[in-house]
């Protein structure tokens, strides 16, 4: 099985609406979380950039912030390995993937220039994969679902200025 058919075949079972439902479910179940801990996160991101505009989290988790922030992190993680286990039990067994030929192929593409990825599912594993990306994803989260007024004021604002 090539990388791609691979990959191609994870992005259609992501894409199944049961899969997509899960992910949108928890993090609607952990929006209160999510928002604060992305609350924290811009705080500390703030506070500690990292080299070159790339940001890394380094969140202590002796703080109620950041222990909430790793824990979140590690149920998203699990329910991202369930749906690996389960898609690699309907490949069957003629095919032998593993979870960690499946984690190489996805950090293979994220290694690509950026904005070159092919695949949506995986920014999905790679939040499960990776602490910073989960970050990431939990930021992107709360400014498209919970910022979602504050961006279309900006958005109607700027429009204004063009039209003037």
């Amino acid at each position: 099985m090539t990388e791609a058919t691979l990959l191609d075949r994870l992005e259609n079972f992501f894409a199944a609406g049961e899969h997509t439902e899960n992910i949108r479910l928890f993090m609607e179940k952990e929006n209160e979380i999510i928002c604060s801990t992305a609350e924290y996160l811009q705080y500390e991101a703030m506070k500690d950039n990292a080299e070159e505009g790339e940001l890394k989290y380094n969140i202590n988790t002796n703080s109620k912030e950041g222990l909430a922030a790793f824990n979140l992190y590690k149920r998203y993680s699990e329910m991202i390995e369930n749906m690996l286990s389960q898609f690699i039990a309907e490949l069957g067994a003629n095919n032998s993937v593993s979870l960690e030929a499946i984690a190489k192929d996805i950090m293979a593409e994220w290694e690509t220039p950026e904005g070159t990825t092919n695949h949506l599912c995986t920014a999905y594993i790679a939040a499960a994969l990776d602490f910073d990306q989960f970050c990431e994803l939990a930021l992107d989260y709360d400014a498209l679902f919970n910022h979602e007024d504050d961006n279309m004021e900006e958005d109607e604002g700027e429009e204004e200025q063009e039209e003037a």
